[in-house]
């Protein structure tokens, strides 16, 4: 996959773990996407104490954002471009595929992909596919942040278990009118209609388009 750099901006931290993961969940982490995604937007925050707060619409990082040593580890990783030719030095997290990369850290495969699709990454997105061909240098190194500060277990929670197929199909939903809902609220699908949904965006689809008969059966059988 070929990308413009012009594609790419700088990141920070904030975009992939916030004070809230490290806590655990708060109500926050319940807002439908489109509402969160603007909070977000208009208070972006950059996680642990090296790293300064980001300034501007543009979102660009501050000088001296990165430690001397971090700067290392950024251009080992590839550098902060998605330039074709830029070399990466073999032996870091760039060089791992993203299922390599959710089982060394028990992250979920879904949690990787949506940050991935978050950055610009276009779905579908191929698991056997190495880091690094995907992402600059920069991205990996705030991927590795995340995954070696988040909560796995609380993580895992935040992701259905059921993918979008399969819980049309159980929910009586139309997987056209599925797909569109997600589409039109601009949730990622890194994996098609095999992706799997944060909770929150499953129980909103569930909420719009599941057939209330099939949840009054749930409910009866729950008694």
């Amino acid at each position: 996959m070929v990308i413009d750099d012009s594609e790419w901006r700088s990141v920070s931290t904030s975009e992939v773990i916030t004070d809230e993961d490290e806590k655990g969940f708060t109500e926050k982490d319940w807002m439908i996407d489109k509402e969160k995604a603007l909070r977000e937007d208009r208070n972006a925050r950059i996680y642990a104490e090296r790293f300064q707060k980001d300034t501007g619409d543009d979102n660009k990082s501050k000088p001296g954002a990165y430690t001397e040593e971090e700067e290392k580890i950024i251009a080992a990783m590839g550098g902060k471009t998605n330039h074709p030719d830029r070399k990466r030095e073999r032996g870091y997290l760039s060089d791992s595929t993203l299922e390599e990369i959710a089982h060394d850290y028990s992250v979920p495969i879904c949690y990787i992909a949506d940050v991935l699709c978050t950055w610009g990454v276009q779905p579908p997105i191929n698991v056997q596919e190495v880091l690094g061909n995907l992402l600059t240098g920069e991205h990996a190194f705030s991927l590795l942040e995340a995954v070696n500060s988040l909560d796995v277990a609380a993580l895992h929670d935040r992701y259905s278990n059921t993918n979008l197929l399969q819980l049309c199909y159980e929910w009586d939903i139309d997987i056209q009118e599925g797909f569109e809902m997600c589409m039109r609220e601009k949730w990622n699908l890194p994996f098609g209609v095999q992706t799997c949904l944060r909770v929150e965006q499953e129980d909103e689809l569930i909420r719009v388009l599941g057939n209330h008969l099939v949840m009054s059966r749930e409910g009866d059988d729950d008694d």
